[in-house]
């Protein structure tokens, strides 16, 4: 039950109907397609700081990408991935500010991490409590849930959370303590990039290798059938895999 032989051409075909699609609305929207392919480039990788930005914005993309994959692989549509990170990140900051001050690197940035995916996980306990004991469906919730994140966001920079001066609605930097080390001297890219390669790599080796990835993917692919001939619970793994 590994992945498809045909995913690498179905992840092609899919990159290709995506330029189409959006060449096609830029031609209808009397926009050059080609000049927006060229600035698309050159503000990605056309020069250090483009390529550091990208990088950047990259870490926290692939962590939630493997959230969600991670979900849909046991046959959860999670759609929630976006208030999940905004409520992990504002963790993230709370006890920076609180409880980084206090401790060294070594707790410091671990901790920060720790409460930045249990407050994402839970985030999505509420849809998942409800998919398993309600028969929820969880697309809704979990787009509803986003939105309840975002405004949380907004209140909290604007009230509990905010700087300490209360000029801008925005938190206080994070601690240096709290703060992943820098990869590249003289950029802003930092281990987390590490991070997200090495989870996705991890996610890879626990999905392919390990009994409980099976079980996850048996799930996805035919709930009923795992439950069965597997002695799977579907509604527990997939309950798993959605936090």
């Amino acid at each position: 039950m590994g992945a498809p032989r045909g995913s690498w051409m179905v992840a092609a075909l899919a990159l290709a109907f995506t330029a189409a699609a959006s060449a096609g609305a830029l031609a209808l929207g009397g926009y050059d397609p080609l000049a927006a392919a060229r600035a698309l480039v050159a503000g990605s990788v056309g020069g250090q700081a483009a390529v550091t930005t990208t990088l950047l914005r990259a870490v926290p993309l692939a962590l939630t990408g493997l959230a969600v994959a991670l979900a849909f692989r046991a046959g959860v549509w999670n759609i929630g991935a976006e208030g999940q990170l905004y409520a992990g990140a504002t963790a993230a900051v709370w006890f920076a500010l609180v409880a980084g001050p206090h401790l060294g690197p070594w707790l410091a940035v671990p901790g920060t991490l720790a409460a930045s995916a249990v407050m994402g996980s839970a985030w999505a306990g509420l849809p998942a409590l409800l998919r398993r004991r309600r028969g929820v469906g969880e697309v809704i919730t979990t787009i509803l849930m986003n939105f309840v994140a975002l405004h949380a966001v907004a209140y909290l920079v604007a009230g509990p959370l905010r700087e300490s001066r209360r000029v801008f609605q925005q938190t206080d930097p994070i601690p240096l303590v709290a703060r992943l080390p820098h990869l590249i001297p003289g950029t802003r890219v930092h281990a987390g990039l590490l991070l997200a390669v090495a989870a996705g790599i991890a996610l890879w080796a626990v999905m392919r290798y390990t009994r409980w990835g099976f079980e996850v993917r048996a799930v996805g692919h035919a709930p009923t059938a795992a439950a069965v001939a597997g002695k799977i619970d579907p509604g527990r793994r997939g309950t798993q895999a959605f936090l």
